[in-house]
């Protein structure tokens, strides 16, 4: 068994047993296997809300880059609602987040490409 496949099943276990688990990425194939709930910030703003069920890694790339489609779009933590793919395509710099605990979020870094 090669390492990154140890590393996933790690991660799915960790599930299992009800834990957190932060994962940072740059794979959106990745993200979107692995997680419950992706969450995307752009400048420090929740700008998607995402169920990786319905995601495409088309879709959750163009919500890093600040063009979220208009179904990523959820309310922000702070109950602002989230940036819209204009007012993020306004600002520069992107982050995905990815819980994988129902009810637990954490955020994921990206890097500007």
């Amino acid at each position: 068994m090669g390492a990154q496949a140890q590393i996933w099943d790690q991660i799915r276990a960790a599930r299992r047993d009800g834990l957190a688990v932060l994962l940072i990425s740059a794979d959106l194939d990745e993200l979107i296997g692995l997680s419950d709930t992706l969450r995307v910030m752009y400048r420090g703003r929740l700008v998607a809300d995402a169920d990786p069920a319905t995601i495409t890694p088309e879709e959750l790339g163009s919500a890093m880059t600040g063009a979220a489609s208009g179904h990523l779009e959820g309310p922000a933590d702070d109950g602002t609602e989230a940036a819209s793919g204009a007012e993020a395509g306004a600002a520069s710099g992107a982050e995905a987040g990815t819980a994988t605990d129902a009810g637990a979020e954490a955020a994921t870094g990206g890097e500007d490409r």
